[in-house]
């Protein structure tokens, strides 16, 4: 008598792989082994990469509109959108514009900060097994409609001698402001404040301007505004009051 144990592997027509165990046993001759599961290879083949990407911008609305034709898999789970400034897009977190579960949609509505830049979109098709497939990059320029940062620092004094009052504020540190100008507000900051269109945008390197005290006023509502390139403005209120 001998004693046996077996393990006997081998590939079915469907191309499911068989395990067969037989145990131990004493016996003149081998034991007959029996099939006992199949188990399915593991799937490592990726859905197709979506195709047909295009984009719409809706400056009024902020907003970039993603739309792609459909992917033809069995298995798709559904698709992710990543955005990047720069190119390749990284399909990380940190670029993940989509939640992180595939989604069925042929369309994705993203609001990236409007100041004129350019974005690169990708979409990324994902199987039932968790392999993907990235399209190209779309890109997609923005309309600038985010102002400067407000003026800091600003402050106003009056000259009784000269006549005359200041206003001062500090030099900006951003790349967008291009220049200065002053809002004149009638009675208050509560009534609105205009700017007299005749008058010049002052450079960006100004930071101070002196003007003619106008007769009869004894206080003074004005805002400095910094101004891009695209005449969006941010303003700081300021307040001069004459001397009493």
């Amino acid at each position: 008598m001998r004693r046996y144990a077996y393990l006997a592997m081998g590939a079915l027509a469907s191309g499911s792989l068989l395990l067969s165990w037989c145990g131990t046993a004493e016996a003149a001759t081998a034991p007959v082994i029996k099939p006992v599961r199949s188990v399915r290879p593991l799937d490592t083949t990726p859905p197709p990469a979506p195709a047909g990407l295009q984009t719409t911008v809706d400056p009024a609305a902020r907003q970039v509109t993603v739309k792609w034709s459909a992917v033809t898999a069995p298995d798709l789970a559904g698709y992710l959108v990543y955005r990047s400034d720069t190119t390749p897009v990284a399909l990380d977190p940190a670029h993940l514009r989509s939640t992180a579960t595939p989604f069925k949609s042929l369309q994705f509505f993203d609001y990236p900060p409007f100041t004129g830049a350019t974005y690169y979109y990708v979409v990324v098709a994902v199987d039932t097994s968790g392999n993907r497939s990235a399209s190209a990059p779309l890109a997609v320029t923005t309309i600038d409609r985010t102002p400067p940062p407000a003026p800091t620092g600003v402050t106003g004094s009056m000259d009784p001698v000269a006549g005359t009052y200041t206003l001062s504020w500090n030099a900006p540190t951003d790349p967008d402001t291009a220049g200065y100008r002053i809002a004149y507000c009638s009675s208050g900051f509560n009534d609105p404040c205009f700017v007299i269109a005749s008058d010049p945008a002052l450079p960006r390197t100004q930071t101070s301007l002196t003007s003619p005290w106008p007769a009869g006023y004894k206080v003074l509502y004005q805002e400095v505004c910094a101004e891009d390139t695209h005449f969006l403005r941010a303003c700081t209120q300021v307040t001069v009051q004459a001397p009493q």
